[in-house]
């Protein structure tokens, strides 16, 4: 069994990472435009929730450097973090 675990380390990282960090993905923010009735949603949340995925990526180097530059495209699209103005 630890011989298996050691064997496939990176795909167990690659895999539980997102699912240990997926609740920062769902916290609800708003904050406040010029008037205290205008509010807008802030994408601070889902904006750690990528970076932390990607920084223990890059630490661990899970997958290799050209596929993690793909990942932050990705990611970013999925988390509707390009709609940022």
């Amino acid at each position: 069994m630890l011989q298996q675990i050691t064997l496939r380390w990176r795909f167990i990282v690659a895999v539980v990472t997102p699912l240990v960090l997926m609740p920062m993905n769902f916290i609800e923010e708003t904050e406040t435009i010029g008037y205290p009735d205008k509010l807008r949603p802030t994408m601070k949340w889902k904006t750690a929730y990528v970076m932390s995925v990607m920084a223990v990526y890059w630490i661990v180097e899970v997958i290799p450097t050209a596929g993690k530059f793909y990942l932050y495209i990705v990611n970013y699209n999925l988390t509707s973090l390009f709609l940022l103005t």
